[in-house]
């Protein structure tokens, strides 16, 4: 009986100090974890096997791409900016992507510009020459929009879930803004 006591708390010891890395480790539903392998910041990820980046990583999709991969790139630009964790969402760009942060501070810490206060929605920018065509959520799907550039209508490639596009076509955008 002593041997099976020592064997059970020797084990016990075993799984309290081995701890998976959380880069690891996704939750699918509460309670229930399944194993995905994660790539480090400068190397593929996104394409066709659908490759993830790590903890504090994004992926920056190559919108040329045909299989919607890109590289593994910091999302943080201001690593000594230290933030609170108070939820006061609000929807702010980095380049050409609209996306929500908790708060302003962290908005600020991963180098976009806030918008407005909330969660980011498509808005409205249809038929307007001076809008731009940006791509919203961090979805590794590429999506074509038309937007007038130094006065010449062009498409224009964005990785996101949804798009926001000042016009649908290349036409539409001619017939308005040339």
């Amino acid at each position: 009986m002593k041997k099976i006591l020592v064997l059970v708390l020797g084990l016990f010891l075993v799984a309290c100090g081995a701890t998976p890395q959380e880069e690891n480790v996704h939750t699918v539903t509460p309670g229930v974890t399944k194993s995905v392998k994660t790539v480090g910041e400068g190397e593929s990820c996104g394409g066709a096997q659908n490759i993830k980046c790590g903890l504090y990583l994004e992926c920056r999709v190559n919108v040329h791409s045909l299989d919607t991969s890109g590289i593994c790139e910091d999302s943080v630009e201001e690593k000594y900016l230290e933030c609170d964790k108070r939820q006061l969402p609000v929807c702010a760009r980095k380049r050409n992507q609209k996306n929500a942060y908790l708060n302003p501070c962290e908005a600020k810490r991963h180098g976009a510009v806030e918008l407005y206060d909330g969660f980011c929605k498509v808005d409205d920018i249809t038929n307007d020459c001076e809008a731009e065509v940006l791509g919203m959520g961090n979805c590794e799907v590429i999506h074509t929009g038309y937007t007038k550039i130094d006065s010449v209508c062009v498409p224009v490639k964005v990785a996101g879930c949804e798009i926001e596009t000042p016009f649908q076509n290349l036409t539409s955008c001619q017939a308005l803004c040339e």
